[in-house]
């Protein structure tokens, strides 16, 4: 008589067929005591077949009946649970930042071994046997791949993307001077990253009567002429970068002469108008009345 049987697996077509020597005549199978797994049934062959519901140990006392003779024999038969890759969805990474994630499943008999079947992970990610993703990607994109996990005799497998976002980066270089006075505004740019962008100051001061929102607008009314040095970053998932911006603010154009001195008729003139302020050199013109005759 068979002293073990094979174990099953949940949702997997199970057929085993119990055997015994000596004895004559046909033989009769029963169960005589405890419960076949759910699924799974006796025929008096000795045929034991179905699929298997429900996962766990089920011992069960089984007899054989031939001519007058019967024997009883216990059996154990373990059903396992069927195995299933629990990861449906991958996080995303960033181009030139470390990566790190860990395919999931459940079921299955023992440990699981992971592979790729099909496409390829990005460029700088490798899978390990112990579904642990890793490495630092270093091309932006979506990878398409089909991972499969083995446990025992069972496989499983399912078709996930990648995606990794383009490194982030400050693409303004430069900002515009600024003048005493007068209102400035410019909205520093950033590219790549994940989602929403953060900027702020690190270091350094900006002009005063200027400030520098969340979303890179750069604005306000300087006060005071300089040129102040100062480091902004911006921040996008987990990536930042900086950046140090010189902000030149230009005093206000001031004409300082308020009076000039008189003339005699006739005799040779010469005065200078006098300014402060502005950008370079300055250039004179009449912009409404007339000067004198001869001036």
């Amino acid at each position: 008589m068979n002293t073990s049987l094979a174990s099953g697996v949940v949702s997997v077509p199970y057929t085993e067929t119990l055997a015994a020597a000596g004895g004559s005549g046909t033989r009769r199978w029963t169960v005589l005591s405890g419960s076949l797994p759910p699924g799974l049934t006796l025929l008096s062959s000795g045929l034991l077949s179905g699929t298997p519901a429900t996962a766990g140990s089920y011992t069960v006392q089984l007899s054989v009946t031939s001519s007058r003779r019967t024997r009883t024999q216990q059996f154990t038969i373990i059903i396992i649970p069927a195995l299933q890759l629990t990861t449906t969805s991958l996080r995303a990474g960033e181009e030139g930042e470390p990566y790190a994630d860990t395919l999931r499943a459940s079921g299955g008999a023992g440990g699981y071994a992971w592979t790729i079947t099909a496409g390829a992970l990005p460029t700088g990610i490798t899978l390990a046997a112990s579904g642990v993703l890793s490495g630092a990607p270093t091309v932006a994109g979506t990878a398409n791949v089909t991972v499969q996990v083995t446990s025992g005799v069972q496989s499983a497998s399912r078709s996930i993307a990648v995606l990794v976002t383009p490194a982030l980066s400050i693409t303004t270089t430069a900002v515009p001077d600024g003048f005493v006075g007068q209102a400035y505004s410019v909205t520093l740019q950033a590219s790549g990253g994940t989602g929403a962008v953060s900027w702020g100051v690190l270091s350094g001061a900006l002009p005063a009567g200027l400030t520098l929102l969340a979303n890179g607008l750069l604005s306000g009314t300087p006060t005071t002429a300089g040129n102040f040095t100062a480091e902004l970053s911006v921040v996008s998932g987990s990536q930042t970068r900086a950046r140090t911006f010189n902000v030149v603010v230009i005093p206000a154009l001031q004409i300082t002469s308020s009076t000039l001195r008189a003339g005699l008729e006739g005799a040779v003139y010469a005065d200078t108008l006098r300014a402060t302020g502005g950008v370079g050199g300055f250039v004179w013109i009449v912009s409404a009345g007339a000067l004198p005759a001869g001036v």
